[in-house]
């Protein structure tokens, strides 16, 4: 997707860079592709705050996407635009069911063009979707995952099949690190959608309220009471509640990933 950068009739649009969605297809969504969510500003069922910075925001429908891989053959009829993630939407009318449903985009798909998926399938083209032991070596791929994707699922992202054997294969994923998998779980050809998504300028700060996002405050700008950065003297990059931050291990070290 294109990026547009909007004239400068007041200061919130001067520096303001935002992806062009005139191109997106805008008609009517299909009741049984939406869901409305109830939002709950990082709250749990007590109502105590567990994750900061979090509430406001636009109401929003959840555009439910077909995971568990149920359809053959069908033809995308437009590329749409979703609030809920960063990449964009496939819209697939199945030749079968002759039923609608949604999956990630991926990058050059285009309306009309044709995706399949399915085990014995064999032909190499984007969006389709097929076992990681029937795609070639060091090919480009995305939504990986067999029940529901894992990996490579925003935009711009994907994963580099780097070997496959009859159990397991080898794949880098978007952070770099190598995994293995089993050879029977499903990706998609090419990378996903909107990869120009990072370079978008919001411009103000209504629009990250829109989006549901609070302000944050600086650590180093609140008191001591308030903070363990507050107050004068320096020290370790710490949480509010004391634990060290920044630079402390926390992923889980395993590389066979069972999905």
């Amino acid at each position: 997707m294109l990026l547009k950068k909007k004239q400068s009739k007041t200061p919130s649009l001067r520096h303001q860079i935002l992806s062009d969605k005139t191109l997106l297809y805008k008609k009517k969504i299909p009741k049984i592709l939406i869901k409305r969510i109830s939002k709950n500003s990082g709250r749990n069922n007590n109502g105590h705050i567990c994750i900061r910075h979090r509430g406001g925001g636009v109401r929003k429908q959840y555009r439910t996407i077909n995971w568990n891989n149920s359809f053959n053959e069908g033809i995308v009829v437009g590329i749409e635009y979703d609030p809920s993630r960063s990449s964009l939407l496939a819209r697939i009318f199945h030749l079968k069911t002759k039923q609608f449903s949604y999956i990630l985009a991926n990058k050059f798909l285009y309306p009309g063009s044709k995706i399949s998926l399915g085990s014995d399938l064999t032909e190499i083209r984007i969006g389709n979707r097929l076992p990681l032991l029937k795609i070639p070596a060091g090919s480009i791929i995305s939504a990986v995952g067999s029940k529901r994707a894992i990996f490579a699922r925003a935009a711009g992202t994907y994963c580099q099949l780097l070997q496959k054997g009859p159990i397991l294969s080898k794949i880098r994923v978007p952070s770099g690190e190598i995994k293995f998998l089993n050879s029977t779980t499903f990706a998609s050809i090419g990378s996903i959608s909107n990869e120009m998504h990072n370079l978008q300028i919001i411009g103000k700060a209504g629009k990250s309220r829109l989006k549901g996002l609070r302000p944050k405050v600086r650590g180093v700008a609140m008191n001591p009471v308030d903070h363990p950065h507050g107050g004068a003297g320096g020290r370790p990059s710490v949480t509010p509640w004391g634990k060290p931050t920044k630079g402390k291990p926390t992923k889980n070290k395993k590389k066979y990933v069972k999905i």
